[in-house]
């Protein structure tokens, strides 16, 4: 089939177009796509970076960040962690949730470098992305609490807050938005 010069400028400018809107598309985070892949989350800057879920993912965070991470379970010593003061960079994990109970499985955690952590300081993640309807353990740590909601954007039935659980129990892959503090 023969095409016209109008009919090849329109199409010229349908791609242009379309080339437009997919560099203007908000881009998201990745999450891990392979079953044997935990990631961490950096929530100041949205970075994401995974690893082979056998490895440790508190070294892991330590590796990519060239920092000391300050992991202390919340309710493990009846308050916030604080950063040791001649420690030159600091990140503090916020929470770590696991896609099967008794903290097993892949993981995603999630990490700041502000030295407040929870303290005033809230982090809403309105959508998990590809971690939407998996989570079954979490653990808050540095003081924070997690509330995870079986809508988008913090909607819907609420399960929290906790500092930690093994087993969510009906609540199991049911969470699609989370919420620390």
């Amino acid at each position: 089939m023969k095409t016209t010069h109008l009919e090849a400028g329109r199409l010229a400018a349908l791609a242009v177009i379309a080339a437009s809107v997919l560099t203007l598309l908000p881009t998201t985070p990745a999450a891990a796509t392979d079953s044997s892949e935990s990631c961490w989350y950096d929530v100041d800057t949205d970075e994401i970076g995974c690893f082979d879920a056998s490895l440790d993912p508190h070294e892991q965070i330590e590796l990519a960040t060239g920092a000391e991470l300050i992991a202390v379970p919340t309710g493990s010593n009846g308050g916030r962690s604080s950063a040791d003061s001649s420690t030159i960079a600091t990140v503090y994990l916020l929470a770590t949730v696991w896609d099967s109970t008794s903290y097993a499985g892949q993981s995603m955690s999630y990490y700041t470098s502000n030295a407040n952590i929870c303290a005033g300081v809230a982090h809403g993640f309105p959508d998990l992305l590809s971690w939407k309807d998996r989570i079954e353990s979490l653990q808050s740590y540095n003081g924070c609490v997690t509330w995870l909601y079986d809508d988008f954007g913090t909607l819907g039935l609420e399960y929290g807050p906790v500092s930690s659980s093994t087993n969510l129990g009906t609540f199991n892959n049911e969470a699609r938005s989370m919420y620390i503090e």
